[in-house]
């Protein structure tokens, strides 16, 4: 609980960056990839058009849906940009893939005085500006948690769970288990059978985990029982 850890997510980064160069597609369905979508806009996102899907399938969906093919060297250019100013936060920063980090801003927020959820903002504001790429953050005591908040208020927003063990709990209480990194949907539905739908219903049905699971699921449960 001493930690200030940060998960920084772009959003729809491969297709903000395409509309950096072509502003008309921002307000129409569009996806980058070819043959699988790697990533879509959020207009293509409203039909069910999703990362990970064949193109064929989104096609299907969303007949008006514009493809274009991938350009790594523009989004690595424009994700050394952002790395450039997420350095100024943490230098010590970790990417976790082209489009997402993970930062430490504890000394940063000593250094200069500032609250968490305010630094953040300072760092999202300037990466928009400087950039004209939107992101959004999750700020949490542990890493894992932060993953898991930068999702809650996509696109271009923040979620903050304070350093506070109540306030941990109450988040992951009512947090689905499928949202853990580490529960896949066979795992899920192994779960939801013996009443665990949530990370809050974990500790009521522990009895059962380790002759089910296992002795390292049943650390790996708890461990997300308790937020950790």
């Amino acid at each position: 609980m001493t930690q200030i850890v940060v998960h920084i997510d772009c959003d729809a980064f491969f297709a903000a960056v395409e509309e950096l160069d072509r502003p008309e597609l921002r307000e129409k369905p569009m996806a980058v990839g070819k043959g699988v979508l790697t990533t879509c806009n959020y207009v293509a996102r409203k039909y069910g058009c999703r990362s990970g899907m064949a193109a064929f399938v989104a096609k299907r969906l969303c007949p008006d849906l514009i493809v274009i093919p991938q350009n790594y060297e523009k989004y690595t250019a424009k994700a050394r940009e952002i790395r450039a100013i997420l350095a100024e936060y943490d230098p010590c920063f970790e990417s976790a893939s082209i489009d997402e980090a993970y930062l430490n801003i504890t000394a940063f927020c000593d250094e200069n005085r500032m609250d968490p959820q305010e630094a953040v903002q300072q760092m999202r504001a300037r990466i928009l500006e400087e950039t004209k790429i939107s992101v959004s953050a999750g700020i949490a005591p542990n890493a894992k948690l932060a993953k898991v908040a930068s999702n809650k208020n996509k696109p271009n927003g923040q979620y903050f769970i304070p350093n506070d063990r109540e306030a941990v709990m109450d988040f992951v209480k009512d947090l689905p288990v499928r949202k853990i990194n580490g529960i896949g949907r066979v795992f899920e539905r192994q779960l939801n059978s013996i009443g665990i739908h949530t990370c809050g219903d974990i500790y009521p049905q522990r009895a059962y985990l380790s002759q089910l699971f296992g002795d390292k699921a049943y650390r790996f449960l708890i461990q997300c029982y308790l937020g950790l």
